[in-house]
């Protein structure tokens, strides 16, 4: 019998063809009350929260994706104090003289592109950003031209929904707050529907989007999280959403190293990063999208927890190194919904108790843009998420 060896890829395929479950480790004991793999998350979530942005200095971009990992949490420095970022931006804030948000003659929308890495660079892109913040639709910000709801932000979103432009974040942002069964006319007309967009997320090629194709992944995610607890059936485009969601998942552990780090190539082959500012994009990203691909019992799986470890590590070590906005945030957004997800948040230290001395003070990262990655050619924008 000829013997032969199967690619990643090809082995990847194989499993999933023969319907068989995630590769199987054998799960570890979900009691996590004293799991070293949670602790040493939490301490990279304490360190890297203390890398403070300042509201004066850093761009809409940068501060919209600290409140992506940190979310109400996320606190910024305005004139010296901190201040929480989300009512920071609520209060109508501007940035070289533009708006963070405008009303439009479909209600508002957070304002569109104007150069790398100061406002949206993607459609849609901040709204999406803040569905992990849970706002309720009431929620509201003062914009150019009057206040602004989130349900005022959906409605927009809807109506200038096309085919032209990426709609990674669309399908994010509204998987939150429309019906998965739900259909509309856009501005000209067209025919829009739920189930289109998880069709064209599901259809393109990751390997053709920033960073790997992991947002699209990620919005795919939030698409069937919110599908399945409103009690409907995976079937049809939402079936094949859940095989590519589950594909990508095999080949991301297929391509991970021994020592936890995700493929600096993400889904096409092995590919190791020296530099810690490099590595830290592609394997913090496909982290954040595993934390939401993953089912509750396969986080105690050896190569998962590895993962997390892995990113643990790095934002650890290399906790008083500069570092670019964008792969920071990602990973911690991984490391963040990691920590939500094995177990409950963490009590209030008592009123007595005097908090525990970190051994750094206050960092601040650096007004420098990402490095830039490869477009969608649908984008149009910005080369980076």
């Amino acid at each position: 019998m000829k013997r032969f060896r199967l690619s990643a890829v090809a082995a990847c395929l194989f499993w999933q063809c023969v319907s068989f479950p995630l590769l199987a480790d054998e799960p570890k004991a979900k009691d996590r009350t004293d799991d070293p793999v949670r602790k040493q998350a939490l301490e990279a979530i304490e360190f890297s929260s203390r890398r403070y942005l300042d509201g004066n200095v850093h761009t809409p971009w940068q501060i919209i994706h600290g409140v992506l990992a940190l979310r109400h949490d996320f606190e910024i420095k305005v004139k010296g104090e901190k201040v929480k970022a989300i009512p920071w931006i609520q209060q109508g804030q501007t940035y070289s003289g533009r708006p963070w948000v405008s009303t439009t003659r479909f209600g508002g929308e957070f304002h569109r592109y104007t150069q790398p890495y100061h406002f949206e660079g993607h459609p849609n892109q901040f709204l999406a950003i803040l569905t992990l913040s849970d706002l309720p639709p009431d929620f509201t910000f003062q914009g150019r031209g009057g206040p602004v709801t989130v349900a005022q932000m959906v409605e927009n979103a809807k109506l200038t929904v096309n085919d032209r432009e990426e709609i990674t974040w669309t399908l994010w942002a509204l998987s939150k707050y429309v019906p998965s069964d739900a259909s509309w006319r856009n501005q000209h007309g067209e025919y829009w529907s739920m189930e289109r967009l998880v069709q064209l997320q599901t259809i393109a090629d990751p390997n053709d989007a920033a960073c790997g194709g992991t947002h699209g992944l990620f919005a795919l995610c939030r698409a069937r999280k919110f599908h399945l607890e409103s009690g409907k059936p995976l079937r049809g485009v939402w079936l094949e959403a859940d095989q590519k969601i589950k594909r990508h998942i095999e080949l991301a552990r297929a391509l991970q190293y021994s020592d936890g780090t995700f493929s600096c190539n993400y889904f096409v082959n092995q590919y190791y990063e020296r530099d810690f500012g490099k590595r830290l994009a592609p394997t913090g990203h496909t982290l954040e999208f595993l934390m939401a691909a993953l089912q509750d019992d396969q986080l105690d799986l050896d190569w998962v927890r590895k993962g997390v470890e892995a990113v643990s590590r790095d934002l650890i070590e290399h906790r008083t190194q500069p570092v670019d906005c964008g792969p920071l945030y990602h990973a911690l957004s991984g490391l963040v919904l990691y920590s939500e997800r094995t177990e409950p948040p963490k009590p209030e230290i008592a009123a007595t108790e005097e908090p525990k001395p970190l051994p750094i003070d206050d960092l601040e990262i650096p007004l420098v843009a990402p490095r830039p990655e490869t477009p969608s050619p649908t984008q149009g924008t910005q080369s980076a998420d």
